[in-house]
């Protein structure tokens, strides 16, 4: 939707934007109506996002012998039992003897993600337009409990529409109508991504399962469940909108002066944020 970028550097031709405009302007022109018959594009995208590269933790088993092995270097007993270190490599009774890694549990393996965009574009001597929506989708790669009501995994829905509209109202006079906006809407735990990947790495593997056999959830003195953390605390949904508009209107005034043109601009813009947070301990 781009047509062209005009970057301003010196102080006289960005003198007119104040002291807005002291470091600089970036003037970005968006796509016109031609005289022609109506063009219409379509294109749509799809994708998968996943992780690149994840730390590869010990099990629980290995977790505790080397724990053990660190203090029988220093002449002290180990804390940890050959019995529930083999109970834990065999499988034994997940909820007295878990083996658990974490980035397993909060993480998907991958994401989908798709884009489309229709552009129409057209017009004729008198009227020319050109108009261009779009849509982006993502889901995120945190994982959810679908036994649960709400959805508190990460995703993001977003729709721009923009339309510039030329009219000639006269020979000497052209009006211009520039509108675009954009509706985004976000959902998410109401746990940061960062501190569920720092709990993630933090846990370690034996200290309770995800959720024991009987459907209740581990809660352990001085440790928190990550899994916990990013499934049952609720969500978290945010909602951004945005619409710009520009009207202007020209009248050239040659018949006065050779090369003599005169321009009005009005400009008005509206932000909204909303968020919404449903959550428990």
């Amino acid at each position: 939707n781009v047509k062209e970028i005009t970057v301003l550097k010196d102080a006289a031709a960005s003198a007119v934007y104040g002291v807005r405009g002291a470091n600089g302007v970036i003037l970005v022109n968006t796509k016109r109506g031609k005289v022609g018959k109506p063009n219409v594009s379509f294109r749509f995208e799809e994708g998968l996002t996943s992780p690149i590269q994840l730390p590869n933790f010990v099990g629980a088993a290995e977790y505790l012998e080397v724990m053990n092995s660190i203090r029988e270097e220093r002449g002290e007993t180990g804390l940890y039992s050959q019995e529930r270190i083999d109970n834990i490599r065999k499988g034994v009774d997940k909820d007295l003897y878990p083996d658990v890694n974490w980035l397993d549990e909060i993480l998907k393996d991958r994401a989908g993600n798709s884009r489309g965009n229709l552009s129409v574009n057209g017009g004729s001597d008198i009227l020319r337009y050109s108009l261009v929506t779009s849509f982006y989708r993502e889901g995120g790669i945190i994982e959810r409990d679908k036994k649960q009501d709400w959805d508190s995994s990460s995703k993001l829905n977003r729709y721009n529409v923009r339309s510039n509209v030329d009219i000639n109202v006269s020979p000497t006079t052209l009006f211009r109508l520039n509108i675009g906006g954009y509706l985004q809407d976000r959902n998410r735990a109401p746990q940061s991504v960062d501190a569920l990947f720092q709990e993630a790495f933090t846990i370690p593997p034996y200290v309770h399962p995800t959720i024991y056999s009987s459907g209740e959830i581990p809660r352990t003195s001085g440790r928190t469940n990550p899994w916990a953390l990013a499934t049952q605390r609720g969500y978290e949904r945010l909602s951004d909108s945005k619409i710009e508009s520009l009207f202007s209107i020209e009248q050239d005034l040659s018949f006065f002066l050779k090369g003599l043109k005169a321009r009005g601009l009005f400009s008005f813009d509206r932000y909204s944020s909303t968020s919404v947070v449903r959550s428990k301990d």
